[in-house]
This record gives C-alpha cells, structure tokens and sequence, in this order.
C-alpha cells in the first residue's frame, strides 16, 4: 500500500540476492468485490447473484498502475532480476474480475486478495509457461 517503503525493502533485497535470479511476480487484483464475506452480506440484502461480484475492470487497472511499474522500475535496475507480469491478463475484460469461476459455484478467491485452492490452481499453466520456459 505505501510504495516508496515496498521499493525501499524489495531494492534492499535485491541488493543482498545479488548472486540469485530472482523473478519479481505481480500480484492478483484485490478489492472488497472479490472478498466472500462481503459478497454474502450484500447478498442479504438482495437475491443471491454471483455475476454481480465482480471488481470493476477500472478498478484492475487503478490498481496495476499503482505497483507494475515500481517493479519494472527494480527489474530494470538489477542484472540478475527479472519482472514477469503473470497476471497482466488476469482479468482483462471490460467486466472486471470475477468473485465466481464461470460455473457460477467454484470460488475464484478466498477472501478479497488471495486466490482459492481452484483459483490458484487454474492458473497453474500460466506460471508453468512463464516460469519454465
């Protein structure tokens, strides 16, 4: 949340794996939209709809803006660094990301910012790909 104190730690870190390839990832979206417990209490408050927890596509975007180029930024300073935007496409349509695997059941998050053991999962080729190249 506060940038320059994540740069400050991450470059220090960096400095002291000078001797190892480090791979700095990008995080998943957040927000409260993603977040069961808050989708269950606006929930009461009307019908049951799981296409209605979605994080704004906006929001994605916002919240990108705010840490993809810090890390391009360490990436670019270091040899043995590299940043790879795993979740670039993570949600990349204009609806946002969704709370809800497409089934409409199968949880895509546990809580507002980590992934679900079926999330995570789903995107196990994704870092596959990139990671193992």
């Amino acid at each position: 949340d506060n940038a320059e104190i994540g740069t400050r730690a991450i470059l220090r870190l960096m400095k002291r794996l000078q001797d190892k390839h480090v791979i700095l990832l990008d995080d998943v979206p957040a927000g409260l939209e993603l977040d069961l417990k808050f989708f269950l209490r606006r929930s009461m408050l009307g019908a049951f709809n799981p296409e209605t927890a979605v994080l704004p596509y906006e929001d994605v975007v916002f919240r990108r803006a705010a840490h993809v180029p810090m890390l391009e930024s360490i990436a670019a300073q270091f040899n043995h660094v590299d940043f790879v935007p795993v979740f670039e496409n993570f949600c990349a349509t204009v609806d946002g990301c969704p709370l809800f695997a497409s089934n409409g059941s199968d949880l895509i998050y546990r809580d507002g910012d980590h992934l679900s053991e079926h999330g995570a999962l789903s995107w196990a080729p994704v870092f596959k790909d990139y990671l193992f190249e």
